[in-house]
C-alpha cells in the first residue's frame, strides 16, 4: 500500500501475536480467527499499518475496522488491475480490531467494539 508509514509492530513475533489472542482477558476471538490470521499475515500487516496511520492522524476512539478492511480491498484492487478482486472477509475485521487493542494497550478503545455472538 503506497504512502503508508512503516508500522513499528506489524512484524511482532508471530508467537507473541498468537499468545496475545489466547491470553487476552479483555477480548474474545472467533475460534477460526487464529487459523485465518495465520493464512493471511499480509492482511494483518496492512491492517496494522493503516490503523497506525489513522491513529497518527488524530483519530483516538471509536474508529471502524471495516473502513480499514474496505481500504485494503480498494488498494489491492487498484494495484492488481485485471485480476480478481481481493477478498477480505468482513467477519474477521472485529477480531483484527480486538487483536490490535490487545497488543497495544495505548490503543485500547480505538475501535468501536460491539457485542456479538461468537462461533462455538
Amino acid at each position: 500500500m503506497a504512502n503508508q508509514p512503516k508500522s513499528d509492530w506489524s512484524d511482532t513475533d508471530w508467537n507473541t501475536v498468537m499468545f496475545s489472542m489466547r491470553a487476552s482477558n479483555d477480548y474474545e476471538f472467533q475460534l477460526s480467527f487464529p487459523l485465518w490470521l495465520n493464512k493471511n499475515k499480509y492482511i494483518w500487516s496492512a491492517f496494522v499499518t493503516m490503523t497506525r496511520t489513522a491513529y497518527a492522524a488524530g483519530h483516538r476512539e471509536r474508529f471502524s475496522a471495516r473502513i480499514i478492511v474496505e481500504r485494503i480491498r480498494w488498494e489491492t484492487l487498484m494495484q492488481d488491475a485485471g485480476s480478481k478482486m481481493f477478498k477480505v472477509n468482513h467477519n474477521y475485521a472485529p477480531d483484527m480490531a480486538r487483536l490490535v487493542m490487545s497488543l497495544k494497550k495505548d490503543m485500547k478503545g480505538f475501535f468501536k467494539i460491539n457485542d456479538r455472538e461468537l462461533e462455538k
